[in-house]
């Protein structure tokens, strides 16, 4: 009776590596003072408010400097100078 030929050793299907991710783009190069414009643009068209304490501060120390006297603020008074 001859004999089997011995089964070639099956091969495990190795998984491509995954591809290599996309190389980072530089951030754009701008001209000087072009981010400061652009800033001033956007808070320009913003209805935002400044922070309560920075216009506070503002406005506290302006007064100082114009009536030498420490004055208290209402809330709504400085909301009122702000808009």
């Amino acid at each position: 009776m001859p004999r089997p030929k011995p089964a070639a050793p099956r091969r495990r299907r190795v998984p491509a590596p995954p591809p290599p991710p996309p190389s980072p783009r530089r951030p754009r190069r701008r001209r000087p003072g072009q981010r400061a414009l652009q800033e001033i643009r956007q808070y320009q068209s913003s209805t935002r408010l400044l922070l309560r304490p920075a216009l506070t501060r503002l406005v506290r120390e302006i007064c100082l400097i114009f009536t030498r006297v420490d004055y208290r603020w209402q809330r709504m008074a400085l909301v009122a100078l702000q808009e």
